[in-house]
């Protein structure tokens, strides 16, 4: 007798060999199903994807206890980014009161990409509780476009100097000037705090322009802001102008008409017909409850100001600048090649009289990082996803989409001319 008491003991002892808690042995097993969803990116995330050290692989799952009367259990389950929820269980967790459950994803080498609020759960014997996650960005991008650069500008370089938790660290891009040039600074994390940096620099190495301004960047926040920040040196202006999911847009220009400004409406740029050789097309929304009538309006494509008179659009009703006279065009410039867009995209803004910005757009063509519809060689236009009253809420390439209807079939007196373009001219719709 004494022998097997003994030998349980022993059994018992090499059952517990490296725990810490005291409490396992008093509770009976149950199990957790954890299911979660990684929450919709926009297009804040596209350039970290294709990076392998920053593409997350694996959802990790902690359960502890707020009583400390149990260990610490950590599952890690392989996670693709193809996916966008996971369910997964873990199984012999001690049955009791608190037990906090938290998930993240990670990439091979630790760095945390999503992340969110612990979920706390009583578990019985036996049971099995569902916990449902909501997997929220932890890094995003922040997006540095810029146009009319001076040719004397060799290349442009943007910089990102912050702290988060007190720890600093710098972001940076660069890139050769062309006549758009496009920066994106990678992988910053949610609530970095600091001032981003924009350097035009010459031929010779020497710094051209530079421009500053003090920025946090939220990878999971709506907002927006439009601010004008003072030059430093001769020409170049920095505004950061708005900010969405997981992305920051900020505009930089240089010349005497900066195509970028503060948005202030009423009217929005609602689809854009540029990938058409000869009858390209642009469409603005008047979101008002109300008819609204312009003596004068400007439509501003990269720096270039096109005037048009007596414009009047109807209360939620659309007014479409055309490259050349068609039944869904409702005003031309007086020389079709004022209205001529590039399939590598454009900065357009729709002007008040006195040069007020209501409305800007800046698209990119062709493949990009920014989430703007890839039309490679379809005839088809670009449509807002939404009919909005918010001048910022198109800036985002995420919220624009290929359109599908064929455009003479939009309405009978767009019957002919007979084309395979496809767009939704003058009315709402993809």
């Amino acid at each position: 007798m004494k022998k097997s008491l003994l030998l349980l003991c022993i059994a018992l002892f090499v059952l517990h060999c490296g725990k810490t808690s005291t409490g396992l042995s008093n509770h009976s097993g149950a199990q957790i199903q954890v299911w979660a969803r990684v929450v919709k990116q926009t297009a804040g995330l596209a350039k970290i994807l294709q990076t392998s050290a920053t593409t997350w692989d694996s959802l990790i799952v902690r359960v502890t206890s707020e009583a400390a009367d149990i260990d610490t259990i950590v599952k890690a389950f392989k996670f693709a980014t193809a996916d966008s929820s996971i369910n997964c269980s873990i199984p012999d967790v001690p049955a009791g009161k608190a037990r906090v459950v938290e998930a993240w994803t990670k990439t091979a080498g630790g760095t945390v990409i999503h992340s969110c609020a612990a979920k706390k759960v009583d578990i019985s014997s036996g049971e099995i509780k569902y916990v449902e996650f909501d997997l929220m960005p932890k890094r995003g991008s922040i997006y540095v476009n810029c146009g009319s650069l001076p040719t004397t500008i060799d290349h442009i370089c943007a910089s990102f100097i912050f702290s988060v938790s007190n720890i600093f660290d710098t972001l940076s891009s660069c890139e050769a000037r062309a006549a758009k040039t496009y920066l994106s600074i990678d992988n910053v994390p949610d609530s970095a705090a600091g001032t981003l940096f924009v350097v035009g620099v010459g031929a010779a190495g020497d710094t051209l322009y530079r421009s500053s301004m003090p920025l946090v960047f939220y990878a999971y926040q709506n907002a927006t802001y439009s601010a004008q920040v003072p030059k430093v040196t001769t020409g170049l202006t920095l505004g950061i102008t708005a900010q969405q999911t997981g992305e920051t847009v900020v505009s930089v220009s240089l010349g005497a008409k900066k195509p970028f400004d503060v948005e202030k409406g009423p009217l929005i740029i609602s689809e854009i017909m540029y990938n058409a050789n000869d009858s390209e097309y642009i469409e603005v929304y008047n979101p008002l409850a109300k008819d609204t009538a312009f003596d004068t309006l400007i439509l501003d494509i990269d720096g270039v100001y096109r005037y048009f008179s007596n414009i009047q659009i109807k209360s939620k009703g659309f007014f479409v600048f055309g490259r050349k006279p068609l039944p869904w065009v409702n005003a031309t410039p007086p020389v079709a090649s004022a209205l001529d867009l590039s399939s590598t995209g454009n900065w357009i803004t729709v002007r008040a009289k006195d040069s007020s910005a209501m409305d800007w757009v800046a698209f990119i063509g062709g493949s990009n990082d920014q989430g703007w519809p890839n039309l490679a060689s379809s005839k088809k236009s670009i449509v807002l996803d939404s009919l909005v009253s918010d001048p910022s809420y198109n800036n985002y390439g995420p919220n624009w989409v290929p359109a599908k209807t064929p455009i003479n079939q939009v309405d009978p007196k767009y019957i002919l001319p007979a084309t395979l373009q496809c767009g939704t001219p003058g009315f709402a719709g993809s």
